[in-house]
Parts: C-alpha cells; structure tokens; sequence
C-alpha cells in the first residue's frame, strides 16, 4: 500500500565565519518554506533541495587608548592636541572631554571622523584635571564601555620668570670671541635652554639647547669676529618653561692674535722696521694704508713683507696711519697704528 504524507521541514543553517584581514563576521543562513512531498520508498526521490544567501555581520569595534598625552601625564601643556591609537574596522572616533568625570563642558561626544589626532578648539584651563573618552564607532555603532581617561595641565603660576645675561652684558660691544655665557639665576628653575646665533632667523651655533641647571657656559668653540650674536635662555622647570623669554644680544670684537701691531719703527735697526698684518690662517685679501686725510699710500697683496713706511720711495713722518683690512669672506675691518721714528 502506497501511503501520502504531507511534511513541513524548517531548516535553519547558521555558520560564523571569521576573516582575520576585517576581523568581521558573516553569517550564511539557510531560508526556506513549508515543502509538499510524497513519501516513497526509494530513497533517492526523498531529497528536497533549496537555496540559501550570504549576509555580512559588522560588529562594534573595540576602545582605543590616548597616546598624546598619555593616561596620567601631569604638566601638559595647555596648547597640547589629543591623539590615540587606530582601532580596526572602524568609521570614525566621537571625543568627550571635560573638566569633570563625564563632563562635556570642552566636547561632546563630538565626531572628528577617522583620525588618530584632534586639533582641540581652545587651550585648556591650566591646573585642571582633563576627562577624555575617545569612542571609535561602525556602521554597526559605538565601541561600548570605553574608559575615561584623564592627564592634568601645568601650572602656569609655577612656571620660573626670564633671566638675563651677566656676561657679557646685553647690548656689550667688542666682546672676546673666546667668552663664555653666565646668566642670572631663577629662583625654582631646574634647567635652562639656550640659543646661541648670529641672525634672527638661524640656529647655526645652539638650538634650544638643555645645559641643564647651570647659570654658566663654556660656548665650545670661539665666537665669530665682529659679529652680532644672538642670545636667548629660557628657564624651565617642571610645571613648564618661561613664557616670552627676550632675544638678547652683543657684539664680539676681532681676535687681537690676528690683528696687526699698534705701532712699529722704521728706523733701520732690524727690530720692527716693519708693519706686518698676521695672516697664519690665510684669511686676508687685501690691505689698504692710508693717511690720516685718506690718501691711499700702500696696497700690501704680499703680507710677509708688510710696508716700510715709504710712500713713492720717500720715509713718511711719525705719525698716526689708518688701515683696511679685507678679508676672504667678505668681511672688513678698519683700524690705525702709529709710525714712530
């Protein structure tokens, strides 16, 4: 006897499969509808085929952590910009930050996209203890249960005051090349930073340099010739640096080894008969002898002979001559000396 059945047959098929390239889930689920069937014996005409689909499933993304300025720092200072870690598979990250545990007095929940770094609008309030939840979010939504964090900026009313040079004084002129630097000391300071140029714009002997908490510096090599050099220190501490520190200057004279004498005495008696310009580091071009009305008498291109004191073959008289001495790099340099018979 041949007996008729009707079946319904449910199936649901659930497979989690997990990418580790997008760290997100699918599921393929398997769909379908009440079957009419005949029941035989053959085994073969019992199979019932349907077709299923693929669906993507997006979970949440994780929590990230600050990196600038990290969890706990104390001092930051109020210009710092906030920045975190990436987190996969994300849309963008909504910052929270505020004066107070959940305060959004700064921002709220404010979406900045998928960055890693965030201009802040305003400084923050110096002193304070600043509250910051980054929440990275997906398509699927926020990361959940993100921590705050916190850091504290500086102090401002324990940052140390400016200094000022001793020596040389601001504003001095002639200063020996080989100087050193001293400075007044600041009370509560722990460290200086010093900037040694020769313009405004260049950093060419030391930038920001942390001597550390000394008032003296041995500069380690000599200062330019007939130079103006610029001075700046900053005194800083560990609530942070002097603000507005002024730029300080002076002026350095000419290395007295390489000037030429202050007199000589042509008078024939093989002891100084010469006026003789020093040139052992090959540094001069010209020399120019002059007059005390601005003739020229005597244009020295060999600097091992120097000048006899002769104009046109005929012994000048003792008197005062004044001189220009031109260097290889452009510089100049004037002067006088005596001729003394």
């Amino acid at each position: 006897m041949t007996k008729k059945t009707s079946i319904k047959i449910y199936i649901l098929l659930f497979f989690s499969l997990f990418f580790s390239t997008t760290k997100s889930y699918s599921s393929i689920l398997l769909d379908t509808t009440p079957l009419a069937a005949t029941w035989r014996t053959d085994i073969s005409e019992r199979c019932l085929v349907d077709s299923f689909t693929l669906e993507d499933v997006i979970i949440a993304p994780t929590c990230t952590t600050l990196t600038m300025p990290l969890a706990g720092a104390i001092h930051v200072v109020k210009e710092t910009n906030l920045s975190w870690n990436p987190v996969s598979n994300v849309t963008g990250y909504k910052l929270t930050v505020g004066t107070s545990s959940g305060g959004t007095d700064i921002l709220n929940a404010y979406n900045v996209g998928d960055v890693l770094s965030y201009n802040l609008p305003k400084d923050l309030p110096e002193n304070a203890t600043i509250y910051v939840k980054i929440t990275p979010y997906n398509s699927d939504g926020d990361a959940v249960s993100c921590a705050e964090e916190t850091f504290i900026t500086q102090d401002l009313s324990l940052v140390p005051n400016c200094t000022s040079l001793l020596v040389p004084l601001a504003g001095a002129k002639n200063v020996p090349i080989e100087t050193n630097l001293s400075w007044m000391p600041v009370p509560d300071a722990t460290g200086y930073i010093l900037t040694v140029e020769t313009f405004t714009t260049g950093t060419d002997i030391r930038n920001t340099f942390d001597v550390g908490n000394i008032t003296t510096y041995d500069i380690p090599a000599n200062l330019p010739q007939n130079t103006t050099m610029y001075i700046t220190i900053v005194p800083y501490n560990l609530s942070g640096e002097a603000m507005g520190c002024p730029e300080q200057r002076f002026f350095t004279g000419v290395d007295e080894s390489h000037l030429p004498p202050k007199f000589f005495t042509p008078n024939n008696d093989n002891t100084n008969d010469y006026w003789i310009v020093p040139n052992t580091l090959n540094l001069v071009s010209r020399v120019f002898i002059y007059d005390r009305y601005g003739k020229l008498l005597k244009q020295l291109d060999d600097f091992s002979t120097g000048w006899d004191g002769t104009f046109n073959g005929n012994p000048m008289p003792t008197n005062d001559y004044w001189y220009l001495i031109v260097y290889k790099n452009g510089m100049k340099f004037r002067g006088h000396f005596s001729l003394v018979r």
